[in-house]
Protein backbone atom coordinates (compact mmCIF):
# COMPACT_ATOMS: atom_id res chain seq x y z
CA UNK A 1 0.00 0.00 0.00
CA UNK A 2 1.17 3.52 -0.76
CA UNK A 3 1.62 5.18 2.69
CA UNK A 4 0.36 8.62 1.60
CA UNK A 5 -2.74 7.10 -0.02
CA UNK A 6 -4.26 5.69 3.15
CA UNK A 7 -7.99 6.09 2.50
CA UNK A 8 -8.94 4.93 5.98
CA UNK A 9 -6.80 7.69 7.50
CA UNK A 10 -8.14 10.29 5.07
CA UNK A 11 -11.77 9.25 5.58
CA UNK A 12 -11.37 9.08 9.34
CA UNK A 13 -9.73 12.51 9.40
CA UNK A 14 -12.60 13.93 7.35
CA UNK A 15 -15.13 12.46 9.81
CA UNK A 16 -13.23 14.01 12.73
CA UNK A 17 -13.23 17.43 11.04
CA UNK A 18 -16.94 17.22 10.18
CA UNK A 19 -17.84 15.99 13.68
CA UNK A 20 -15.89 18.78 15.37
CA UNK A 21 -17.47 21.38 13.04
CA UNK A 22 -20.99 20.09 13.79
CA UNK A 23 -20.18 20.09 17.50
CA UNK A 24 -19.02 23.72 17.28
CA UNK A 25 -22.05 24.74 15.18
CA UNK A 26 -24.55 23.13 17.56
CA UNK A 27 -22.70 24.58 20.55
CA UNK A 28 -23.10 28.05 19.04
CA UNK A 29 -26.84 27.44 18.67
CA UNK A 30 -27.13 26.28 22.27
CA UNK A 31 -25.26 29.35 23.52
CA UNK A 32 -26.66 32.08 21.25
CA UNK A 33 -30.16 31.15 20.12
CA UNK A 34 -33.02 32.21 22.40
CA UNK A 35 -35.00 29.51 24.14
CA UNK A 36 -38.76 29.25 24.26
CA UNK A 37 -41.34 26.78 25.39
CA UNK A 38 -43.19 25.04 22.63
CA UNK A 39 -46.22 22.82 22.56
CA UNK A 40 -46.79 19.71 20.49
CA UNK A 41 -49.89 20.49 18.43
CA UNK A 42 -49.88 17.43 16.18
CA UNK A 43 -47.97 14.17 15.72
CA UNK A 44 -47.83 13.02 12.11
CA UNK A 45 -46.30 9.87 10.70
CA UNK A 46 -43.63 11.07 8.27
CA UNK A 47 -41.86 8.15 6.62
CA UNK A 48 -43.60 5.79 9.01
CA UNK A 49 -42.13 7.46 12.11
CA UNK A 50 -44.10 9.68 14.51
CA UNK A 51 -42.84 13.25 14.07
CA UNK A 52 -44.15 16.06 16.28
CA UNK A 53 -45.34 19.39 14.93
CA UNK A 54 -44.38 22.04 17.47
CA UNK A 55 -45.78 25.55 17.92
CA UNK A 56 -43.94 28.27 19.85
CA UNK A 57 -43.92 32.03 20.26
CA UNK A 58 -40.85 34.25 19.88
CA UNK A 59 -39.99 37.15 22.22
CA UNK A 60 -42.47 39.46 20.43
CA UNK A 61 -45.29 36.92 20.81
CA UNK A 62 -45.47 35.88 17.14
CA UNK A 63 -46.39 32.20 16.83
CA UNK A 64 -44.52 29.79 14.58
CA UNK A 65 -44.81 26.09 13.76
CA UNK A 66 -42.22 23.56 12.66
CA UNK A 67 -41.75 19.83 12.34
CA UNK A 68 -38.95 18.33 14.35
CA UNK A 69 -35.95 17.78 12.05
CA UNK A 70 -35.29 14.33 13.43
CA UNK A 71 -38.14 11.96 14.16
CA UNK A 72 -38.52 11.28 17.85
CA UNK A 73 -39.44 7.88 19.15
CA UNK A 74 -40.34 9.41 22.48
CA UNK A 75 -43.95 9.28 23.45
CA UNK A 76 -44.72 12.94 22.82
CA UNK A 77 -48.41 13.51 22.94
CA UNK A 78 -50.43 16.43 21.65
CA UNK A 79 -50.30 19.15 24.29
CA UNK A 80 -46.87 18.17 25.65
CA UNK A 81 -44.56 21.08 26.50
CA UNK A 82 -41.06 20.98 24.99
CA UNK A 83 -38.05 23.31 25.08
CA UNK A 84 -37.00 24.77 21.75
CA UNK A 85 -34.34 27.09 20.32
CA UNK A 86 -35.05 29.55 17.53
CA UNK A 87 -32.87 31.63 15.26
CA UNK A 88 -33.02 35.31 16.33
CA UNK A 89 -32.48 36.50 12.72
CA UNK A 90 -35.17 34.15 11.35
CA UNK A 91 -37.56 33.29 14.20
CA UNK A 92 -39.50 30.82 12.03
CA UNK A 93 -36.39 28.58 12.12
CA UNK A 94 -36.84 26.61 15.30
CA UNK A 95 -35.61 23.29 16.59
CA UNK A 96 -36.16 21.17 19.64
CA UNK A 97 -33.47 21.26 22.31
CA UNK A 98 -31.80 17.86 22.36
CA UNK A 99 -28.40 17.31 23.92
CA UNK A 100 -28.15 13.91 22.25
CA UNK A 101 -28.80 15.40 18.81
CA UNK A 102 -26.77 18.56 19.38
CA UNK A 103 -23.76 17.21 21.24
CA UNK A 104 -23.92 13.41 21.34
CA UNK A 105 -24.30 12.64 17.63
CA UNK A 106 -21.44 14.92 16.42
CA UNK A 107 -19.25 13.62 19.23
CA UNK A 108 -19.93 10.00 18.23
CA UNK A 109 -19.26 10.88 14.57
CA UNK A 110 -15.91 12.45 15.51
CA UNK A 111 -15.05 9.46 17.73
CA UNK A 112 -15.84 7.08 14.86
CA UNK A 113 -13.60 9.14 12.58
CA UNK A 114 -10.83 9.14 15.16
CA UNK A 115 -11.03 5.34 15.48
CA UNK A 116 -10.88 4.96 11.69
CA UNK A 117 -7.93 7.35 11.43
CA UNK A 118 -6.16 5.51 14.25
CA UNK A 119 -6.68 2.17 12.47
CA UNK A 120 -5.39 3.76 9.28
CA UNK A 121 -2.21 4.85 11.05
CA UNK A 122 -1.71 1.43 12.60
CA UNK A 123 -2.09 -0.28 9.18
CA UNK A 124 0.74 1.82 7.75
CA UNK A 125 3.19 0.82 10.51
Amino acid sequence: MIPWLNLQLIGGGACVVIGVYLLWLNGQKLLRWPRAEGEVINVLRLGGVPTPEIEYADAQGTKYKFFAKLPYRQLLRVGAKVKILYNPQAPAEGERVSLIGSIGAPLMFAAFGFSQAFCGVMVCK
